[in-house]
C-alpha cells in the first residue's frame, strides 16, 4: 500500500475568463477617470490669441504691455491671482477717441502738448504726438485730429475712413502717452529698460502681426485688446 505525498505541490486554480474580463474593464474605467480628473490640471501651452481676455477696466488699473502678454499666456492663472497682480498695477486716467475727437477735450491744452486754440488742435501732427515719422502706419506728416475724425484735407479721401480703428487706437495711446503727468500713461507703457512698448505696439499693428512686448507672437487684435483693457487707447 503506498503512502500519501502530502508535500506535493497543489496547481492553482484558474479564474473564470469572465472574472479577468470584468477586472479588466474596470481597470480601464479607473484609468479614464483619472486621466478625465487631472486634465484640468495639466499644463496646456496657448498662444496670446487663445487665452480670454482679462480686463482690468472696471479697476482704472493698467498692466505694462510685457506684464499683460505674460497674464494672458498663463494657464492657471485663478481669479485671484490675477486680483492681486491688478491690484498692484498702476492707475490710469485716459482720455478716449470720442474725448480726442472733439476739440474741447481738456487733453489739447496740457502744457506737453499746448494746443489752447481749435486751429491748434487740427495742425497737431501725428509726428508731434509719437515723436517719429509714422505710427502704426499713419504717416506722421499727418494731422491727428483729422485721423481720428476721418478728415482729410491732404488728400481726395475726405469724409471717408481714413484709419483703421486699431490705427486710432495706437493714436490715442500715443495723445495720452504725451500728457502722462495727467494720465499717467507712462508707468504702463515705460518697461524697465526705459524703451517705450508703444513703438512696438504699433509696428505690429502697422505690419498686421508681430512679436510683442512679452516675445511672444501678438495679432492687431492682441494689440486692440491690450490697449482697449488697459485704458491707454480706447475709442469711446
Amino acid at each position: 500500500m503506498s503512502e500519501r505525498q502530502i508535500n506535493d505541490p497543489q496547481s492553482t486554480p484558474q479564474a473564470p475568463a469572465s472574472v479577468d474580463a470584468s477586472a479588466s474593464e474596470l481597470a480601464s474605467a479607473r484609468r479614464r477617470r483619472f486621466i478625465k480628473a487631472g486634465a484640468g490640471v495639466i499644463p496646456v501651452a496657448l498662444t496670446l490669441s487663445s487665452r480670454p481676455v482679462l480686463a482690468t477696466t472696471a479697476t482704472g488699473k493698467c498692466f505694462s504691455a510685457s506684464a499683460w502678454g505674460s497674464i494672458q499666456t498663463l494657464v492657471n492663472t485663478t481669479a485671484s491671482t490675477y486680483t492681486r497682480k491688478a491690484n498692484n498695477a498702476p492707475t490710469v486716467s485716459c482720455f478716449t477717441k470720442d474725448d480726442w475727437k472733439g476739440t474741447g477735450c481738456a487733453g489739447w491744452t496740457r502744457a506737453t502738448i499746448s494746443c489752447n486754440t481749435v486751429a491748434a488742435v487740427k495742425a497737431y501732427k501725428v509726428s508731434q504726438a509719437c515723436g517719429s515719422s509714422s505710427t502704426a502706419g499713419v504717416p506722421g506728416t499727418k494731422l491727428i485730429w483729422e485721423m481720428l475724425n476721418d478728415l482729410d484735407s491732404n488728400s481726395d479721401r475726405t469724409g471717408r475712413r481714413i484709419c483703421s480703428d486699431a490705427q486710432k487706437q495706437v493714436l490715442v495711446a500715443w495723445l495720452n502717452f504725451q500728457i502722462s503727468r495727467t494720465t499717467n500713461t507712462d508707468v504702463c507703457v515705460i518697461d524697465s529698460f526705459s524703451t517705450n512698448q508703444l513703438t512696438k505696439l504699433a509696428s505690429i499693428v502697422a505690419s498686421g502681426g508681430g512679436v510683442g512686448p512679452d516675445g511672444k507672437q501678438w495679432s492687431v487684435q492682441n494689440v486692440q485688446d491690450y490697449l482697449k483693457n488697459n485704458l491707454i487707447g480706447r475709442l469711446s
